[in-house]
């Protein structure tokens, strides 16, 4: 694909093609993210996020640990399939797909890169570390606000649109045990939530689906974890 004449809309990939490194024969193409499990294709791949949204998760971590990778970062699918981490598109939406074994296989010549992805390596790591935190310190509905925000400002939409399987899942637990009446979940969401129209949450959760619908809301609910990634998020890398 070429891409020299077209604008990059994701902030990391825009960096490295920018950063010195030839990419003549680096295999770039734009693909479409569905909702749920990121499939693994064969090879070694790297996705950028343009408008999805990709959450990163360690099987084995402490509990809240989760990555959420939007237009500014990336996930690197290994060359062979791990059991030790998940990765799932929360929001569905484009991201560039990039051909990783070629960057592997030279790294002298894409050295620039390298150190950008392991930049990026170390802000998963620092988000795993925070929500971690977040999960032990604060209550559900403070980090599920966090949680919404700081994809807000990972994600090029206004507004985001994400199946509840896809949150953490902590959030899943809580929401289905708050919003729950007489006994039902899902069903009766969307009539907890119009019952709450005194103390809007900031989204709607209904038929499976949780939208977001007021940042201010959310803010006014939100512990501080979403702010202490703010510099991290825009910082390049």
């Amino acid at each position: 694909m070429p891409l020299s004449n077209k604008k990059i809309e994701n902030a990391l990939l825009a960096t490295m093609l920018g950063d010195g490194a030839s990419w003549e024969g680096v295999h770039i193409s734009r693909v479409n993210l569905p909702s749920g499990h990121l499939q693994q294709e064969p090879g070694e791949w790297a996705y950028f996020p343009v408008d999805a949204l990709i959450s990163w998760v360690p099987t084995h971590a402490m509990p809240g640990a989760v990555a959420l990778v939007g237009q500014r970062g990336c996930v690197l699918w290994p060359s062979a399939p791990s059991a030790h981490v998940q990765v799932h598109v929360v929001s569905p939406g484009h991201a560039y797909r990039l051909d990783w074994a070629a960057v592997r296989q030279d790294p002298s010549r894409f050295a620039p890169w390298l150190w950008h992805t392991t930049a990026a390596a170390q802000s998963l790591i620092a988000q795993m570390a925070q929500w971690s935190f977040c999960a032990q310190h604060h209550s559900p509905s403070q980090r599920l606000a966090s949680w919404l925000l700081h994809g807000l400002a990972q994600s090029s939409k206004a507004e985001l649109l994400l199946s509840e399987q896809s949150l953490p899942l902590g959030m899943q637990q809580w929401l289905r045990t708050s919003h729950a009446v007489s006994g039902a979940v899902s069903d009766a969401v969307s009539e907890a939530v119009d019952a709450q129209a005194n103390h809007d949450p900031g989204y709607i959760l209904k038929d499976g689906c949780l939208r977001t619908t007021d940042t201010a809301q959310l803010l006014a609910q939100a512990c501080a974890c979403h702010t202490s990634l703010c510099s991290l998020d825009a910082a390049p890398h």
